[in-house]
Parts: structure tokens; sequence; C-alpha cells
């Protein structure tokens, strides 16, 4: 089971080779600030003409997973960090959308179009 206090370092040993990336910008143990850098880096990412590389994969991969914890607190590290920053960009945005599944796609949803997800959502 995700538990909020250790998502950032599941996330790391899922995918080490973000380490350094996570690690340069974000305190580990301040886990929405640590998902917004995922969420800057995806953004780089597909800018970078990377969308479909394994690493990007991986990373919507895990976000997938979080977005089927009963947890809230890991569902809004998620929302408030990782889709929030990704939100900003629009083009970003249509790449992950694309990629993602189920509750993950929808929390995305929610964000980009302004709302905030609710108990129904995550039943």
């Amino acid at each position: 089971m995700m538990a909020p206090q250790n998502v950032v370092r599941q996330f790391l040993q899922s995918i080490p080779e973000l380490a350094l990336t996570v690690r340069r910008a974000a305190n580990l143990d301040e886990p929405y600030a640590a998902f917004g850098e995922i969420g800057r880096w995806l953004i780089d990412e597909i800018h970078a003409g990377n969308e479909d590389g394994v690493l990007v994969k991986r990373t919507l991969a895990f976000f997938d997973e979080m977005a089927q914890s009963a947890n809230r607190e890991v569902l809004n590290i998620l929302a408030a960090g990782a889709f929030e920053s990704l939100s900003d960009d629009e083009a970003a945005v249509e790449v992950v959308r694309d990629r993602l599944t189920g509750r993950a796609r929808g929390f995305l949803e929610k964000i980009v179009n302004g709302e905030t997800w609710t108990d129904e959502d995550i039943r």
C-alpha cells in the first residue's frame, strides 16, 4: 500500500534514474514539491521529443498506480504536485492525457478544468 510519507521514495525506487533530478530540485520529505518537480521534468521531456521514452512511460505508469490508492493524501500529492505543474502546459497535458489510464486520467482532467476531486471520484 502506498503511504504519503513514502511515496517519493517509492517513486525513486521504481525509477532510480530520476533520483538526481528530484533530489536536486526538492526535499524528499516534501512530496508535493518533489512531484511538482517530476511534473516539470515531464514537460521538459515532452518538449524535447521524449514523450515515448522509457522513463516517461514508467513515470506515467507510476502515476496510474498512485491514482489507484485509497489514501486521500497520496491522491492529493499526485493531483496537487504533478498534475498542477503539468496543467500549465497544454502540449504536455495532451501527451499525458493520451497515455494515462482510468482514475489518473480523471484526476488530470479535474485539475486541468479547475475542478476539485471529491470522494465520489475515488470510489
